[in-house]
């Protein structure tokens, strides 16, 4: 018997079986927008699952660095923590929002772009 962490691979949850085909949704790059919806066919589904796969890699490529530079900046410089008033957080959840914003969307463009 074959165990695994997660039961559904992260890209098959936005798929949905319809009787034409599968449904694909996708979120928006955009903050209060809707999400888009397609119809695909059986042959293009596992296409655009890999593409999905690439996407989710790429943000995990640039986010991981990201964190580790976030905490070196932070162990150089805790000063910039301990004297933070609620205008410096506020600042640092936009910037931190913005960072995550772009690349999810430049990662899910990049990799629907490559084909």
């Amino acid at each position: 018997m074959k165990s695994q962490f997660v039961p559904t691979p992260p890209e098959e949850l936005q798929f949905k079986r319809t009787a034409d085909g599968w449904v694909y949704t996708m979120a928006s790059p955009w903050l209060f927008a809707p999400r888009r919806s397609y119809l695909v066919s059986e042959q293009v589904k596992p296409l655009l699952a890999q593409r999905v796969r690439q996407a989710q890699s790429v943000q995990v490529w640039i986010l991981v660095p990201l964190i580790v530079l976030l905490g070196t900046v932070v162990s150089f410089y805790p000063q910039l923590l301990k004297q933070a008033s609620a205008l410096q957080w506020f600042g640092y959840a936009i910037f931190l929002a913005a960072t995550v914003g772009l690349t999810i969307v430049f990662a899910n463009y990049f990799a629907y772009a490559a084909s």
